[in-house]
């Protein structure tokens, strides 16, 4: 009888993200480093693919950690250390002034002319001139002022109704901040002269306002011309003077009034004011033009969630928001919504990693697009991870470095991330690294990070056997981008490098694995793969790799053994080599 030729057939599922289930034996799949991507054209070889992460390589050195970044469409702002500085076209970089230091982010937004930075509670406005924290003013109004003297001329009177200024009260005239020494009388009183400008100097009719306490905030938003800050542990949140940052009244305060939970996060969501509580609700408010306080609580519009990191918030370029939700049932989901109630998004992989994690409530989001896939990325800085959402796809992935025994061990560095177009050089990626001052240039035409490679991976769907005989699996290939490895790169022989892949395979549910050995993809302009094994496929030279013995169409292990109930199978390589993944074939019998 003659023997029956079995064929390669495609494994379904290969090209997902990270999927691991409690139990390892009914799911875990894993993808590290790289990315499912969608195709645009229907007629595609694939309709997904798995690329490998952008590379990165460094467009500027700052001398301390960043602790936060944001972009407006040609501006790059940075708070590096205890330093806020604007980041220039050149690399170079301008201060603004000195911040707080904090183990929380900074955030940061503008109105056009005005940056407004919060940090640690604190809040700071550059105006292009100076940089200070601003006071809650309960007066204000215009005065002449000569050396420390200054004089009423309009607006609130200094004693009475609408003043009430004392001795130790803050004094801002225009850009300058001061102390107040002695109130002479409701027109008159002078100030303590400045350590390091000394007196405020000669001014006619300039602005003055007068405040006990500076403003405090967790985090800054902008809608309508107002900037907006939510009071730190309260339920508050103040908004400043209609197109200007400097003045922030008083009574121009509103209170998120739907629960009893604290306000833990801001953000402007489709023009509303979004108020996510730190435990059970949100709420929405809109600009209703009421000329004593603008903004008024959508009623009906509330939603039992609140939020678990107030960092972990984020809008996506499709409007939508992301973050770590909380509500009255549990913690550890992530969600996503347009407006309407949450959406969960994160799977069990990401679920079982938050709950081995603990702390949860530390966690910093970022969000880019890249290729037309819009990205959710988020650090967990006391567990050291990081994992991407592609919100194109709905998929996930682990970044990071990988252990010996393929672990991540510890979160990527690129944490805070923002889009700037240049007057010269166009539209860039940057990246923050979180642990140093490192700025990088990112890339999907970059294949590595300043040179050094990443490791990528992709452990695929269990391959299902039978219970009661055994499977044989006679050929496992991978359909992958062949021989788009620089030429000019050489292996340890001094001649032109083979890029290659390492399979390996495990029929314990992914518990242990046995090594299938690596296999090429083909040098730059060959696009055929090179089947390596250790018995023949090396010359004699030490570490050499450029003696290929038989050529194939694509990466193809032989004769991997039989297993009984499932077999999963792993391949490794660096996101230089391994430029795309399209699929994976076994033949098994």
């Amino acid at each position: 009888m003659a023997s029956v030729q079995m064929a390669l057939t495609p494994i379904p599922g290969f090209i997902q993200g990270s999927n691991v289930s409690r139990s390892r034996g009914a799911s875990y799949e894993r993808t590290v480093n790289m990315r499912v991507e969608k195709s645009s054209s229907p007629n595609a070889l694939a309709p997904f693919i798995l690329h490998p992460r952008s590379g990165r390589k460094t467009f500027a050195t700052l001398p301390n950690r960043t602790v936060g970044f944001w972009a407006s469409k040609n501006q790059v702002f940075i708070v590096n250390g205890t330093s806020a500085l604007e980041l220039l076209e050149d690399g170079s970089t301008r201060l603004l002034g000195e911040v707080a230091i904090a183990s929380n982010p900074a955030t940061m937004k503008a109105n056009g002319s005005q940056l407004l930075i919060c940090i640690a509670g604190n809040v700071y406005l550059a105006t292009g001139t100076a940089f200070y924290q601003p006071i809650i003013n309960f007066a204000n109004g215009f005065v002449d002022v000569a050396g420390v003297n200054v004089t009423w001329r309009s607006g609130d009177l200094f004693t009475g109704t609408g003043g009430g200024i004392q001795s130790g009260n803050y004094f801002q005239i225009g850009d300058l901040r001061y102390i107040v020494d002695t109130v002479i009388d409701n027109k008159n009183l002078t100030v303590i002269p400045d350590p390091d400008t000394g007196a405020p100097g000669t001014f006619v009719n300039v602005d003055y306002q007068a405040g006990s306490e500076l403003l405090t905030g967790v985090m800054p938003e902008f809608i309508d011309g107002y900037f907006i800050v939510n009071v730190p542990n309260t339920k508050q949140f103040r908004i400043s003077a209609l197109g200007d940052g400097k003045r922030w009244d008083a009574i121009d305060i509103g209170q998120k009034s739907g629960s009893i939970d604290n306000i833990g996060a801001i953000k402007n969501l489709g023009g509303n004011l979004a108020l996510f509580g730190d435990t059970n609700s949100t709420e929405q408010w809109a600009d209703s033009g009421n000329s004593d306080f603008p903004f008024s609580r959508i009623s009906g519009n509330n939603l039992n969630v609140g939020i678990d990191a107030a960092w972990s918030v984020v809008i996506l370029a499709d409007g939508s928001i992301c973050g770590l939700l909380y509500s009255d049932s549990g913690d550890g989901v992530i969600g996503r919504s347009s407006g309407g109630p949450p959406v969960r998004i994160s799977n069990d992989a990401i679920e079982n990693a938050m709950r081995r994690y603990g702390v949860l409530n530390d966690a910093i989001a970022s969000t880019y697009s890249e290729n037309g896939n819009i990205y959710y990325r988020i650090d967990f800085p006391t567990a050291n991870r990081t994992w991407e959402y592609n919100a194109t796809t709905n998929t996930w992935a682990e970044l990071g470095p990988l252990s010996p025994d393929d672990e991540v061990y510890a979160a990527d560095l690129a944490r805070y991330h923002v889009h700037v177009t240049w007057p010269t050089r166009g539209r860039m990626h940057l990246a923050a690294d979180y642990s140093s001052g490192k700025i990088w240039e990112v890339s999907p035409d970059f294949t590595d990070d300043d040179g050094v490679d990443f490791p990528v991976m992709r452990i695929g769907p269990h391959i299902p056997g039978k219970w009661d005989a055994y499977t044989t699996m006679n050929e496992f290939a991978l359909q992958c981008a062949l021989g788009e490895l620089d030429p000019t790169i050489e292996g340890p022989d001094g001649k032109a490098k083979i890029p290659t892949v390492e399979a390996f395979y495990s029929d314990d549910g992914a518990h242990l694995w046995k090594s299938a050995g690596p296999a090429s993809v083909g040098r730059a302009g060959e696009y055929d793969g090179t089947f390596i094994d250790e018995a023949g496929s090396f010359d004699n030279t030490p570490s050499s790799q450029t003696n290929p013995q038989v050529f194939l169409a694509l990466p193809v292990w032989h004769n991997l053994g039989a297993y009984l109930i499932s077999r999963t199978m792993k391949v490794k390589s660096t996101g230089k080599m391994l430029r795309a993944i399209y699929g994976a074939l076994a033949e098994v019998a």
